[in-house]
Parts: C-alpha cells; structure tokens; sequence
C-alpha cells in the first residue's frame, strides 16, 4: 500500500515554477526553505563549538544566500497565487490573526520542526540566528519583539514558552500550541474556523465581575520548596503541551480538562503571589473576581454573575484568580437558605467544566465544601517560613535603589522576627519611609529593625487565634 501511495503521488511543486494551487503544494514549497533553515541550525550548533572554523562560518554563508533565493522566490509565488484567487491555509490564519511575513515564517517553520523533528521546540535566540540572513544584530534586536510575551504569535496562543528549568525563566523554547494545530488541522480539513485576535481593549465583560490584571512577579520572585516549584512545573508543563490529547486521555476523560490550584494557608505566606507567578509563567492575564460585583439581591442576578466569571475568563483566556474562595465555596452544610447552595452548586459545575486555569486562594479550608476536594487538580498548602526561607524572603524585598549597609544581617532578622513574608514585605515598607524621610539611600540593621518591630507590635495576638484544620489538611 505504501509504495502504491508513493508512485501515485505527484512530486512537489518547485518554488520556482508555476503558482501553487492547493495547501499541500503551499506548504511543501516552504518546507523547502525549511530544510535549509535546520541545515543552518544544525551549522550554527556546530559553529557555536568551533567559533573560529572557516569552513563552518563558509557553509552559514552558503546557506544564507540559498534560504534568502528559495525565501524570496516562495512569496513571490504565494502572491502570484493569491492573485490567481488561490486561498491556502495559512494565509488566512495570518490574517485573521494579522500576523506579518516573518510571523508567518516562523509558524511555518515550527509546522515543519513538529513534523518532522521529534524534539519540535526551538528558543527565540536560535530562531532568530537561523532567520538572519544578513548576520545583523541590528535585524535580530528589531524582530524580537515578534517573539515576546506581549507578541501576536503568543497573546492568541499560536505559540507558547516551555522552560528547560522553572528557575531559569531565560532558558525559553517557543513550541506551537495544540490549539494551532487543531485550527490548522480544521482548516486544512475544509472546516470554517472562528480566528479571534485577542481584544485589546474589549474586556468590558471581566469589569462587570472583576478586574485584569498583568501578572507582577515570576517564579523567581516566589520563595517557596523546590519540591513545590516542581509540581507546578508538572502540571503547568502538561497544561501547556499536547501529550495528553495525543494520548487520547481526553477522549476518556471528558471533565475536568483544565487546571484548578488550591492555595491555603496562614495569611501573608505568598499564595497570591504564586498565583501571579503561575499567570506570568503561562504568559496570561488575570481575571480577579471581585465578589461585591458577582453577588446581588435581585432572583437569578448572582447565578448569571458567575457564569459570567467563567466565561469571560474563557473568552480572553485568562488566569482566572478567586481570592478568599471561601466566600462563594463555603459548605452547603453551613447554608442557611436555598440560594445559598444553589451558588455553591453552579460554581463547582463551572469548575468542573472550565478548561482554563483556576486559582483559588483561602485561610480558611476548613469551611470549604467538601466536593471542592475532587475537583482541585493540585493542592498546596501554605505555612510559615523557616529561618532559612525568612532570610531568603528579606533578601527579595531589598530595593535595587538602595544601598544596603554592611550591618545588615538577614539571618540575624529572620531568626529574630518569625514573620511570613507579607509581614516582612511590611517591615521592609516601614524602613524604607524611615530612610525616605531622613532623605538617604543607605539601609542599615537598625532601619531594618525598627521597621520590624513596627510591624510586630501591630500584629494580632497570635496566642489568641484559632487554629482550624480543613478538608485540604495534609
């Protein structure tokens, strides 16, 4: 059958000839220029090895002036068949997500990596060294912007970030994302698909129930276990590729496809923090819900609010961020009217439904409904600091604007002061209008300490606290 399939089969147009009449001929004349882009990334590993081989720099030279022929004669032809009345794919994923030439280059390019490479990633900086053919810092500075966070390629979830390691944020490979694919597969298919470039200021929808927000801090700004660093890697690593689809666990599975963390623990400890974290890692928005703007008095109004929550979360594929879940999520058992657990009940099915990631923060697990539980993807409880982690988080919190005297002893203050982290970003605030006020740059122990005890005597007397143990107890 295979030789049947081969003999029938006819040869690839050449760039040069004609004009291209279907997608496959469209992407075999670009996956011409793609074999000479991996010959040269192949050249440019080696060189990388070997900085002063003639020969390796003669052969990148080579490969240059064939990729810019094949390059340049490939869109020529594209626009010659786009004139004919030709339509191809990926010109109209490109302008419905109004990608421009080189956009489309590099979705081409990793298109033709993810079939034919097993290893279907490749950093920016490799991307654009393989893509310059002028050896020009100047064209690599200026197109990078085409690969950043902020990009059209990655804001519509064309491409995502992977890390090799979640505490180095710079080592960064772009993979196409499964979402690309399925439209890419759809299309080609003949299916009509909906191209929706992200809104820029449309997100009127989100302010009815909450605010956007762009993430502040990374994974490096969190002190947390690296045993916990590594389970999130896990699970936001297999959120964002597509082994679980190829592996057909979805066709299985049908719920519960998104991503729902719990983060619980004594307040201060840094679960919104983390959850910014998550959001930047993923390169997302936040949606915060706001619960003023979900709950109302009037019949039917609090119902809609919340379904509203999760679907505009969906719609502009935000981080969706439930701080002090407690509030909506509290036990059916605590109820004390029907609408009560009604909300309780909506909430947990869009949960369940939601495909997106979900972040939900409390204090107070214990008065959490018990069928939550099942629904949570990864839970992490929060506790106290040690010494070690108290030194660590006082290091964090020093502004780059300040010069830090020689006095200062960060494990003599976390051995001192056995606060969580908001407390000691606290502190740190307290010192800071100190030195402000004395109009200096120079931070001593002394500041540090005043600042600390300012924020111990205000705290809460810890002795009278109850301590309450949750359904998430681990």
């Amino acid at each position: 059958m295979e030789t049947t399939t081969i003999t029938q089969r006819e040869p690839p147009a050449s760039i040069e000839e004609g004009i291209f009449k279907s997608d496959t001929e469209y992407l075999e004349g670009y996956f011409q220029v793609c074999e000479l882009l991996q010959a040269k990334r192949t050249v440019l590993k080696k060189f990388e090895r070997e900085l002063n081989s003639v020969v390796l720099e003669n052969k990148i030279n080579d490969l240059n002036r064939q990729i810019k022929e094949k390059d340049g004669l490939f869109w020529v032809k594209v626009e010659r068949s786009l004139a004919e009345g030709n339509k191809f794919a990926i010109e109209e994923i490109g302008s419905g997500y109004g990608l421009n030439a080189f956009e489309k280059k590099i979705l081409l390019f990793l298109l033709h990596m993810f079939f034919k490479l097993s290893k279907n990633v490749c950093s920016r900086y490799e991307l654009l060294k393989i893509f310059d053919v002028e050896n020009s810092v100047t064209w690599r500075m200026r197109n990078l912007v085409y690969l950043t966070k902020d990009s059209r390629l990655l804001k519509n979830d064309i491409l995502f970030r992977t890390y090799k390691n979640i505490s180095k944020l710079k080592a960064m490979d772009l993979s196409l994302t499964p979402i690309a694919l399925d439209i890419l597969s759809k299309r080609l298919n003949g299916e009509k698909v909906e191209l929706k470039a992200e809104a820029e200021d449309d997100m009127s929808s989100c302010k009815e129930v909450g605010y956007v927000k762009d993430p502040e801090y990374t994974m490096d700004d969190v002190v947390i276990k690296i045993d916990v660093k590594e389970k999130l890697q896990l699970f936001m690593e297999s959120f964002k590729g597509d082994e679980l689809t190829s592996m057909g666990v979805y066709q299985k599975i049908k719920k519960g496809k998104g991503l729902i963390f719990l983060f619980y623990g004594p307040p201060g400890t840094g679960k919104t923090m983390l959850a910014e974290a998550i959001a930047s890692f993923l390169d997302k928005k936040m949606l915060i819900v706001e619960y003023p703007k979900i709950t109302s008095c009037w019949l039917g109004e609090t119902d809609k609010n919340i379904q509203k929550v999760f679907k505009s979360a969906r719609d502009d594929r935000l981080l969706l961020l439930m701080d002090e879940a407690d509030t909506l999520l509290y036990s059916r058992s605590y109820a004390t009217q029907g609408h009560n657990i009604r909300f309780v009940n909506i909430i947990l099915q869009e949960l369940e439904r939601f495909e997106g990631i979900v972040v939900l923060t409390t204090n107070m697990d214990a008065i959490l409904d018990t069928a939550l539980e099942r629904r949570v993807s990864l839970k992490i409880k929060f506790e106290l600091p040690d010494e070690n982690m108290r030194a660590e988080i006082w290091k964090t919190h020093m502004p780059t604007g300040v010069e830090i005297s020689q006095d200062v002893d960060f494990v003599s203050l976390a051995r001192r002061y056995d606060f969580a982290g908001g407390y000691i970003k606290n502190a740190v605030l307290n010192a800071m209008r100190r030195i402000a006020i004395k109009k200096q740059k120079l931070i001593t122990m002394d500041d540090l300490v005043f600042g600390a005890n300012m924020e111990r005597e205000g705290l809460f007397d810890r002795q009278k606290r109850q301590v309450i143990l949750g359904f998430a107890k681990q």
